[in-house]
């Protein structure tokens, strides 16, 4: 699911998944009823979920200091509160030996400059993850996270506008310069929750 058409079509293109194992619904995680909703859908197209992986962030890019509540409390928002909502959706339809993987970030476990709301809720999605692991285990339910570091993304790109923005370099170089070891495209992250 995504909030925009256009990313949705492209991401399900990207899948190479057959559509007798794909699903595509259009929702915005941060209004409660969408997340129900997208749980339903997916429950009458497949039966039952064998999974759940929630992908969905936002970044707002400003220094600490200009960073303002509103920005603040709308990225804890999309990538906390809302993730944490899918996963109860997913745990209460989810039945056992199935896993929910959050993507979280490397940005949660090293904090980089300008992006103290994305560093903070990514951090948060790691300790959500940790103990929901411990709470529904008994349940036989795997939660797992990912923290990618540079993946290939729109999101990504806009990090970097910013912040050639700020330097004399072009977007292009500023990438590869604030992500040094290796930039990977969303297929190869994609495999690494399957």
């Amino acid at each position: 699911s995504d909030i925009d058409s256009d990313e949705l079509a492209a991401a399900a293109k990207g899948l190479q998944v057959s559509s007798e194992h794909l699903a595509i619904f259009l929702a915005d995680i941060g209004e409660e009823s969408h997340v129900h909703a997208l749980n339903e859908h997916a429950l009458e197209r497949f039966g039952k979920l064998y999974g759940w992986v929630n992908n969905a962030g936002t970044v707002d890019l400003s220094p600490a200091l200009q960073t303002t509540r509103a920005s603040f409390v709308g990225q804890l928002s999309t990538n906390v509160v809302a993730l944490f909502q899918c996963c109860q959706a997913a745990a209460r339809a989810i039945r056992t030996g199935r896993a929910i993987v959050n993507v979280a970030s490397n940005a949660g476990k090293v904090g980089l400059p300008d992006m103290v709301g994305y560093n903070a809720s990514k951090a948060a999605v790691i300790n959500l993850t940790r103990n929901l692991a411990e709470e529904w285990a008994t349940c036989g339910i795997n939660v797992n996270a990912v923290c990618p570091g540079s993946v290939s993304t729109p999101m990504l790109r806009r990090v970097a506008e910013y912040l050639a923005g700020k330097t004399i370099s072009t977007p292009t170089k500023c990438w590869r310069d604030s992500y040094p070891i290796r930039l990977v495209e969303p297929s190869s992250h994609s495999r690494s929750v399957e």
